[in-house]
């Protein structure tokens, strides 16, 4: 797409912070005025499409697309994106253990248990352990607890759990992280535990490499996108 403005601003009104592209109100795909939360996000979308272009980038615009997504599908699609979360709290990385090489699972019982037993004692659930492939047994209960927590986060919030968990593979980092338990970068180092363990063992591989930064771009942007949620 190519550049269609001259100047790009937010503009305070009583539902929250409207974008405008020469002071006309910016649009998502599906028509729905750009107008966001907190004064953050408001100054963090005008810096994306300030630095546009004459063509417009929408990858180097992250937080404009998780906004397009929680303007155009945040209520379409509410519960079914509290339900992924679930599925992916069904099976856990945390979970899922080995027995050898012994090496390997010191390390998932050192660095990963402190964060399993605090998730557990903080939101009062409990995850089942496995050494092997079978399922992790998941109770309704847990269920329960996890989607009264998630109800309580806007749209915002969710969509960016949602794609923290996405791109780490577990809730439980996730929650230990948005309860500043463990930080971003220890979050995305204990989803990579087995990875890194692989690495370290048979070397590194460049593809392997690229798609892990990939992916930690990628959580990165939704841990900030999370953060900007939680801005007044």
């Amino acid at each position: 797409m190519k550049r269609f403005y001259q100047t790009i601003a937010y503009i305070r009104t009583d539902n929250g912070f409207v974008i405008q592209a020469d002071h006309k109100n910016l649009k998502s795909p599906k028509n729905n005025i750009v107008c966001v939360p907190s004064l953050n996000m408001g100054e963090v979308l005008v810096q994306e499409w300030t630095k546009q272009k004459d063509t417009i980038n929408f990858i180097s615009m992250p937080i404009t697309q998780f906004v397009y997504t929680v303007l155009d599908y945040g209520d379409l699609k509410r519960n079914e994106y509290i339900n992924d979360i679930i599925s992916y709290a069904r099976t856990d990385l945390l979970c899922y253990r080995v027995l050898k090489p012994k090496d390997l699972a010191l390390k998932q019982n050192q660095l990963w248990q402190p964060v399993l037993n605090w998730v557990e004692e903080s939101f009062e659930v409990k995850f089942n352990i496995v050494y092997d492939i079978m399922p992790v047994s998941f109770s309704k209960e847990n269920e329960t607890i996890i989607k009264k927590y998630l109800e309580q986060y806007n749209n915002y919030q969710l969509i960016a759990f949602l794609l923290m968990v996405r791109n780490c593979g577990s809730v439980i980092l996730s929650l230990a992280l948005c309860k500043k338990f463990i930080t971003p970068e220890q979050a995305f180092d204990l989803a990579l535990l087995d990875e890194n363990y692989q690495q370290e063992k048979w070397g590194a591989d460049f593809e392997f490499a690229k798609s892990i930064e990939n992916k930690k771009n990628d959580f990165n942007h939704a841990v900030y996108f999370f953060n900007l949620s939680q801005a007044k």
